[in-house]
């Protein structure tokens, strides 16, 4: 339970919640590596956590229940959180498409189960190694206090820099999707985060020609450009 979920519970939701702009120009068998990176962690906290579950109920012999809390609370939790670890699979298997007009709502369901059985599982953890059957030296709750220390930290500057780089992106993101509404018919490379632009049309323009597109196909980025820039100007003056 604690190699599921401290470190590949924690190490999968990071991916998915500060790396999906990374890498958006590349894939991996098809899929963006912020999405392979968290499906495989996620295959392996499912697989650890219904492993342990089989072994504490072969062992203990069914369901258990303790005298007084918060060991009471121990069994309790951790079904809810199995519950939440067999749901979120199926969810994400039956989720639409991604134009799909339901699948924001599907999305914050599989947000929703996940967040609350990591949240429940690290108190969880504190809990089951508190008891006397499972041998855990003093030492080792330490050691997992640290660790959960340190993924504050990661998280505290993974956040922070997200938020001193959010204008940067967005002004990224606001230009792509405006050069892709502008020329539908052309495959432009999404923006990477975080990023010095440094000449965009002639970025764009050597991208082109490496996918060996044609002439006509070139213009009409760069008349692209040359329209934004333009209105930008009008908009100012």
């Amino acid at each position: 339970m604690i190699l599921a979920w401290a470190f590949f519970g924690t190490t999968g939701l990071l991916w998915t919640k500060y790396y999906k702009t990374m890498w958006p120009n590349k894939r991996f068998y098809g899929e963006r590596y912020w999405f392979v990176a968290h499906f495989n962690c996620m295959v392996m906290l499912v697989l650890l956590v219904v492993i342990a579950f089989i072994i504490i109920f072969v062992e203990v012999g069914g369901y258990s229940r303790a005298d007084y809390l918060p060991y009471e609370a121990h069994p309790i939790l951790g079904i809810i959180i199995f519950c939440c670890i067999l749901l979120n699979p199926i969810i994400a298997l039956l989720r639409p498409a991604e134009d799909h007009k339901c699948r924001p709502v599907v999305n914050w369901i599989h947000w929703f189960f996940g967040t609350v059985g990591w949240c429940l599982a690290i108190p969880n953890m504190f809990i089951g190694m508190d008891f006397g059957k499972a041998m855990v030296p003093w030492w080792a709750t330490w050691i997992l206090c640290i660790y959960i220390l340190y993924h504050i930290i990661v998280e505290i500057t993974l956040e922070v820099h997200q938020c001193c780089t959010h204008k940067k992106n967005k002004e990224r993101r606001k230009k792509y999707e405006f050069q892709k509404r502008d020329n539908p018919k052309v495959r432009i490379p999404e923006p990477e985060p975080a990023e010095e632009e440094k000449q965009p049309v002639e970025q764009q323009l050597k991208a082109l020609k490496n996918r060996g597109c044609h002439n006509e196909e070139a213009w009409t980025v760069n008349n692209g450009y040359k329209r934004h820039y333009q209105t930008s100007k009008n908009q100012l003056t």
